[in-house]
């Protein structure tokens, strides 16, 4: 069965959130068991995974760096070093806009970068700038999926449903969304 893009997003969150319900379940089992035996324990299960507890150890946590790193040159003053940094980043950035490719050496007039193409920079009169590569964009880079928030809530109190009920692996979707849906196959934006 090929499933639509719809399909297999609806898929996606629904699952998600089935295992996001998973994983709060088990850690409020494996923090019940900590605060009656003060052991962080493991749970094997055969030929599925492991549940592992941990507990945080005392530690300082750096809240205002700037602060941390006045009191140290003040008492510490052999242990600081100074570090060379552009003093406004804005500005090297502007810099940074401006550079152009290095043509390769066998390119003529015509010659235009394609997308993914990774080549030496240069400034406007034609040095070449140590420590950067100009790269030319267009490539496909990732994907950012971002479920309905509406959905992922109604998901979620599902999820908590099919888990309390113990139902085999409901059709969430069809529960949820509008008949036509999942009924015309929701391709949604293509």
């Amino acid at each position: 069965m090929t499933r639509t893009r719809a399909d297999l997003l609806t898929m996606m969150v629904a699952h998600a959130a089935i295992a996001a319900e998973c994983a709060r379940r088990l850690k409020d089992a494996m923090n019940d068991s900590f605060q009656a035996e003060r052991t962080a324990e493991t749970w094997r299960v055969s030929d599925v995974g492991n549940v592992v507890g941990s507990t945080n150890h005392t530690r300082v946590d750096v809240v205002d760096r700037d602060a941390l790193m006045k009191w140290v040159a003040a008492n510490y003053p052999t242990e600081v070093v100074q570090v060379v940094q552009v003093r406004n980043a804005d500005w090297l950035t502007s810099v940074l806009d401006q550079l152009a490719p290095v043509p390769p050496a066998d390119a003529d007039d015509t010659w235009k970068p394609k997308p993914g193409d990774t080549l030496p920079a240069q400034d406007g009169e034609g040095t070449v700038v140590p420590g950067v590569l100009w790269r030319k964009g267009g490539d496909f880079k990732t994907v950012s999926i971002t479920p309905d928030s509406t959905l992922k809530r109604a998901l979620a109190a599902a999820a908590v449903d099919y888990l309390d009920s113990g139902r085999v692996a409901p059709d969430l979707a069809a529960a949820i969304l509008p008949a036509e849906t999942t009924a015309g196959g929701g391709q949604g934006a293509t």
